[in-house]
């Protein structure tokens, strides 16, 4: 499994960079996952009981989809037994150490992100500059990720 981190501020764009990620690997035959970074997630009522009464997970299957919610956070490193994809896209995870495209609205937050850890900047705005990084077009983000993304977990 192969990943990749998409960072950026909120109202950067991270999350249609990742839609366009998704639909170009889907026509290629490629399995996608995303793991995204929140600050809270909101579950309903009955399974929000079920988590305070001690459940360690509770799996929650409708018609169209399912949700698995554990009752503890879970590490990067315990994403690979949890899913099956040929590419993992990290959303968020601004601060981590990760190989990492950064999706920025302006200059400012470009110069902010853009890091050691950076391949490339991009931004649905316009073209823009920070520390060396390369800009890339979103629509080139897909090829670049299939030719730099390394094999996750990075640490093993």
């Amino acid at each position: 499994m192969r990943f990749i981190t998409i960072s950026g501020f909120a109202g950067s764009g991270k999350s249609s960079l990742i839609s366009l990620i998704i639909k170009d690997f889907s026509k290629r035959g490629l399995k996608t996952c995303v793991v995204k970074r929140a600050e809270e997630i909101e579950i309903r009522k009955h399974e929000a009981e079920f988590m305070k009464s001690g459940a360690k997970s509770v799996v929650v299957i409708s018609p169209d989809i399912s949700l698995a919610v554990f009752n503890r956070r879970l590490e990067l490193k315990d994403i690979p037994s949890l899913v099956s994809c040929d590419f993992l896209l990290l959303e968020g995870f601004k601060r981590e150490p990760l190989p990492r495209i950064v999706v920025a609205k302006n200059e400012e937050e470009a110069s902010e992100l853009a890091d050691e850890w950076t391949i490339a900047l991009t931004s649905f705005r316009r073209s823009l500059k920070a520390r060396n990084v390369l800009f890339v077009s979103p629509e080139q983000i897909p090829e670049l990720i299939l030719d730099k993304s390394p094999y996750f977990p990075l640490w093993t």
